[in-house]
Order: structure tokens, then sequence, then C-alpha cells
């Protein structure tokens, strides 16, 4: 196949391209490839990441497109028994294939108090899901979140998204 790229869509990228999908690999443009994903020339396998924002009173949960190329706010679960219970049928559901966790550090960068539990949330996440999980730097997303909405039933998941496009952004995914 070949695909012609005109300039009105993307000025510096007008020619023939043989295969879009390599052109979409080496292009560093999730704007450039959502784009062509949208109107049809390339599609993705479906790569949905989970974003998490752990916190001891409330867990916030995000996720991207199918595309894997935007993070929105989900849910905000409360931080009980119940809590990897549901976030392993939210994985099952949603068709997760990587969970992003927020990785909890105090300002000289060393691991907190919560990112002990977040640890064992790790550990019994990756038993029940068998999916990959990473973690992205969180420090401040829950004020980051404040600033952008204020206070609202959805903050934490607000932070869970940011940790998510934070991840999405510094791997270029």
């Amino acid at each position: 196949k070949q695909f012609i790229f005109s300039p009105l869509c993307h000025p510096s990228k007008y020619s023939i391209v043989q295969n879009a999908e390599a052109f979409c690999e080496q292009d560093s443009s999730r704007k450039w490839r959502g784009m062509l994903h949208a109107i049809g020339v390339v599609s993705y396998s479906r790569m949905r990441l989970m974003g998490i924002d752990y916190g001891t009173k409330r867990v916030g949960v995000a996720f991207t497109d199918d595309a894997g190329m935007m993070a929105f706010p989900y849910k905000v679960l409360p931080n009980d028994a119940q809590l990897l219970p549901t976030l392993e049928a939210l994985a099952n559901e949603k068709s997760v294939t990587t969970i992003i966790i927020g990785h909890s550090k105090d300002r000289d960068g060393n691991d907190n108090r919560i990112q002990e539990k977040v640890n064992e949330l790790i550990g019994d996440l990756t038993l029940a899901t068998g999916l990959p999980i990473e973690l992205e730097p969180e420090q401040y997303s829950t004020q980051a979140a404040l600033r952008i909405q204020g206070r609202t039933d959805m903050t934490d998941a607000s932070a869970a998204a940011l940790i998510l496009e934070s991840y999405l952004t510094r791997t270029n995914k």
C-alpha cells in the first residue's frame, strides 16, 4: 500500500510513505500517529494501560484509550478489602495490557512509607492478573490534579491520569 500525505495534514511529512505503520513507529508525535489511526490509515493492536494513584484511603484509577495514547480519569476506589478484586476485574473488563502505578517517594528521592504498601499491591496484582506493572514517579500528582480541577470526587482518578500521561510522555507511547 502507498499512502499520500497532503501538506494540509502535516506540512513536514509531504511524501509517499510505503508503510504507514513503520512511519508511525519512527515518528515520535503521538498526535500524528493518532490522526493516522483516526482516519483509518493505520490500526493499532489494543494497548490499553491502567494507571493507579495509590493512597491509604482512596485509590485513583485511570485508563488510556485503545491505542494507548491518551489518559482519562476513570474512578476512585476505597482502599479496602475489595481493592484487589476490583482492580483485577477492571483490568480484565478493560483488556488492560500493562499497569502503571505511581512511585511514591519523599523529597529526597527515597521510597516513602506509602511505597511499602504500593510494593505489596504490585506483588498481589502481579499474581492476580499476570500483567506487567511499571512504576512512574508521582510526586505531587494529587496536588497537580487539585490545581487543575479543585477538590472533587474524581481528584484521585485525575491524579492517576496525570501519572499515566507522564508515563506516556516519558516512554513516547
